[in-house]
């Protein structure tokens, strides 16, 4: 009995040590950055639509929405060329710096003016439905 309690105290005293000596982790040079409005330039058939979001749950929706789309690969075709549904989306941050990302029809997008990429058109299609259904806040 005797020898499980010298047991039990140093492994208590060791998790005591290992607990203290905790890494403490640098304090970050760069603030905190995050969206600060996101706006929305989307032109179907004859229609353009302008849509400008400050509200955190409704610009949540449209992250969402943008880092759900997996782009992949190259397209054949140039996108450019192509006639149908385009927007834009431009996601301005804390820091004064923005975002861009360029859809083309419910196939194609391109982020930061990089090169085009495929999405999957199932996800690529909610977009038509998000900018109708989400009110402007501005």
């Amino acid at each position: 009995m005797r020898h499980y309690r010298k047991l039990l105290a140093v492994v208590l005293l060791l998790l005591a040590l290992l607990c203290g000596c905790k890494r403490q982790a640098a304090p970050s040079e760069e603030p905190l950055v995050f969206v600060t409005q996101i706006h929305i330039d989307y032109e179907y058939r004859q229609n353009h639509l302008l849509r400008s979001y400050t509200d955190a749950d409704k610009m949540d929706v449209i992250l969402y929405y943008l880092y759900g789309l997996s782009p992949h690969g190259q397209p054949e075709e140039d996108p450019e060329q192509i006639q149908g549904d385009s927007c834009k989306i431009t996601v301005t941050l804390s820091n004064g710096h923005q975002k861009i990302y360029r859809q083309i029809g419910s196939q194609y997008l391109s982020v930061d003016f990089r090169p085009w990429q495929t999405i999957p058109q199932d996800r690529g299609s909610l977009l038509y439905h998000l900018v109708n259904h989400i009110e402007s806040d501005i």
